[in-house]
Order: structure tokens, then C-alpha cells, then sequence
């Protein structure tokens, strides 16, 4: 039996992005709207027809010091924030249960940062991307 609870749908964006030679941000212009949101995974896509291994890094990122995550062609990765779940609403009962003095507490939110993600390849590469936001912003 289906559970009895309100359905959310999880949203995307996806896009093509052509990766230069230099680090190609993967927050371009194109998609600037979508960079509102609080990302919790993307996947890039290395399609089985490009001439060359993709590279995923920093600002840093570059073919020749191999210093990132290499995708190579025909293949895809993807990216995402692992957070456990805590029991985070018995927090408040159980201070009021025990009684003692405790600093107010925040709840962690982890996020990943497009404006902070790059690729980079040997000659211009276009891939696949696609972004997934958290959908209780």
C-alpha cells in the first residue's frame, strides 16, 4: 500500500556546456537563474561520441597536473551531498526533559556550490549536465 503523505518531486537543470581548454565554469551565464537554489547533487556527462576524458575540479583544474575527478568518455559522474539523518525535533524535548542550560543549536544544511566547480579538457569537449536542487528551500 502507497504511503499516505504529500508527494514532493524532485526538480532538475539540466544543459550542455562546452569545456575549453582553460577551466570552464560550470556556473555560466546560461543557467544563472537556476544558481538561486541549494544544489544537492549534479551529474556531468562525458558523452560516448566526445574525443576526450573530461576533468572536474577547481579553479586549479588542468589536463596536464591530472589534479581532479577525470570522466572519461562514455561515462558519467555524479556528485552528491551524503548527510545522515538526525532526529533533530527530540533535540528540543530532550533539553525540556533533562533541564539543563544548553547553547541554541542550528541545524546544518550541506550544499554543493556550482560557482566553485570547473572542468577542463585536452580540446573543446561539450558534456551533459545536470543540476538537482534541495526541494524544501
Amino acid at each position: 500500500m502507497r504511503p499516505d503523505r504529500p508527494v514532493v518531486r524532485q526538480n532538475f537543470f539540466p544543459f550542455g556546456l562546452t569545456v575549453g581548454v582553460t577551466p570552464t565554469p560550470i556556473s555560466t551565464i546560461a543557467q544563472q537563474d537556476a544558481l538561486g537554489f541549494l544544489y544537492v547533487a549534479l551529474t556531468i556527462s562525458n558523452a560516448a561520441a566526445a574525443a576526450n576524458s573530461v576533468w572536474f575540479g577547481d579553479a586549479s583544474i588542468s589536463v596536464a597536473g591530472r589534479n581532479g575527478l577525470e570522466i572519461p568518455v562514455g561515462t558519467s559522474k555524479t556528485i552528491a551531498v551524503s548527510t545522515r539523518p538526525q532526529l533533530y525535533e527530540l533535540q528540543e524535548p530532550l533539553i525540556a526533559v533533562m533541564q539543563c542550560p544548553v547553547p541554541p543549536y542550528a541545524i546544518p544544511f550541506v550544499a554543493l556550490d556550482p560557482t566553485t566547480m570547473f572542468l577542463v579538457a585536452a580540446a573543446p569537449t561539450l558534456v551533459g549536465i545536470i543540476l538537482f536542487p534541495e526541494m524544501f528551500k
